[in-house]
């Protein structure tokens, strides 16, 4: 028996076709509008970020029912990817570090972390300013009050590069925000030395989830500060900032 005729090959389809086929498919143009598929991945990612939210809270408290409908209400909200990143970097924080080792580890780490989504801040000329200062990264970035030592001299560079006068955690503090990350407090302190404090925008948080923030301050923050990475127990009123002589 003699073989089938070959086929002959097919043509080349159109682009504005093929574009037709697709969208018909129930898929879209990239320059449109997202993809289907991204579109559930992202739902994908978001409702396991949620789980994981969920899984930390109840290692720390009991949850209750108003707070697992705020969950559910976070599934379906529309936070941009900024806002979730800064709602999970703190509230999937680690407990702070225990000692000085502990404290440069994570110094380490964060650092690297702020080579990606964050590298842009990072460099920033506010916050590379304090890390050529000498001060603690673990807990500059965890918003400890941080003290440095004859670091008065910094005040006035800081202040040339957008700071303002503010309400803040020292008196004659000075504020500069930093969107999407955070607001960085500084003020002389005791003559020669500078206090400083870099708090996650709590305001911004406790508009985007309400009742998770109240959970999260009363059950596990309590006497902390919150910063865009963490929280810290290294408070002035608690009588042990974290202190650093300026390089």
């Amino acid at each position: 028996m003699a073989p089938p005729p070959p086929k002959p090959p097919n043509k080349p389809v159109p682009a504005a076709a093929r574009r037709a086929s697709l969208a018909g498919d129930g898929f879209q143009d990239a320059p449109a509008r997202p993809r289907g598929f991204e579109a559930q991945i992202a739902s994908l990612d978001r409702s396991k970020a949620i789980a994981g939210i969920g899984y930390r809270l109840s290692s720390w408290a009991e949850i209750p029912r108003p707070l697992t409908e705020e969950l559910e209400y976070l599934t379906k909200s529309r936070m941009t990817p900024d806002e979730w990143l800064l709602l999970q970097r703190v509230i999937l924080s680690s407990p702070a570090p225990q000692n000085p080792a502990e404290a440069k580890a994570e110094s380490r780490r964060f650092l690297s972390e702020l080579e990606g989504p964050l590298a842009r801040l990072a460099s920033s000329f506010h916050l590379r300013r304090l890390r050529e200062s000498g001060a603690p990264i673990s807990e500059l970035y965890r918003g400890a009050d941080i003290v440095l030592l004859e670091g008065g001299r910094l005040v006035e560079p800081l202040s040339e590069i957008g700071a303002q006068p503010g309400e803040g955690p020292f008196p004659g503090s000075r504020v500069v925000q930093l969107p999407g990350f955070g607001v960085l407090y500084f003020a002389p302190f005791e003559q020669k030395n500078l206090a400083l404090r870099l708090e996650a925008p709590l305001a911004q948080m406790r508009r985007l989830a309400p009742q998770l923030m109240a959970f999260f301050e009363e059950h596990f923050v309590k006497e902390q500060n919150v910063g865009p990475l963490g929280c810290s127990p290294r408070t002035l009123r608690s009588g042990s900032p974290a202190k650093a002589l300026v390089d």
